[in-house]
């Protein structure tokens, strides 16, 4: 029985994040977190890994979502970026590729709302995106591929934008990666 409650709370809280996405409502969307919340108390990382992943993941949105109408956005930004790499532990390249591509792409928009409210490059949301984009060409997911090229595309233009001088700690080859992404994002 705790199991179905909890995965009942997981489904509460994707769909009050749906519904708090589409009537742009805070109070859903902290319902939402609050269930995802509610959902660990059972699903724990020792009993279900990847639920808990998933939960995390989950829960990582509906913050970043949520963020938007706060005050004071950081610290729930902060908490987005900590929970989807949190996720990122037990929803690895190995264990599950489709996957961890899609919450190095939750996790790099993430780091982009957070670099847009401290000012900074979004660095780490770019390499969060490549490398996003890289496993989903390796899957020949193209669909997905094209809509990271497009958040890539987003954090090129951020204010102020991530160059190679401003992201020294990435690595030389992901400019030339980005360049081809950008290149194949203007193609027909």
């Amino acid at each position: 029985m705790p199991i179905e409650w909890a995965t009942a709370k997981l489904n509460v809280g994707a769909s009050l994040t749906m519904l708090g996405k589409l009537t742009r409502s805070r109070d859903r969307l902290r319902q939402a977190v609050a269930a995802y919340d509610d959902s660990t108390l059972e699903l724990t990382r020792r009993r279900d890994p990847l639920g808990w992943a998933r939960i995390q993941n989950n829960l990582g949105l509906a913050l970043v979502e949520l963020a938007a109408f706060e005050s004071a956005p950081i610290p729930i930004l902060q908490r987005a970026v900590a929970t989807l790499s949190d996720a990122l532990t037990e929803r690895t390249r190995e264990r599950v590729p489709e996957s961890w591509a899609a919450t190095e792409s939750n996790l790099g928009s993430a780091e982009r709302a957070l670099a847009q409210r401290l000012a900074v490059p979004a660095c780490d949301a770019l390499e969060h995106h490549m490398l996003a984009a890289t496993q989903m060409s390796e899957l020949q997911l193209s669909n997905h591929v094209m809509r990271v090229a497009q958040l890539v595309e987003v954090d090129l233009q951020g204010k102020p934008p991530p160059t190679r001088s401003a992201c020294p700690d990435l690595p030389d080859a992901i400019w030339p990666a980005i360049d081809r992404l950008m290149g194949a994002l203007q193609k027909p």
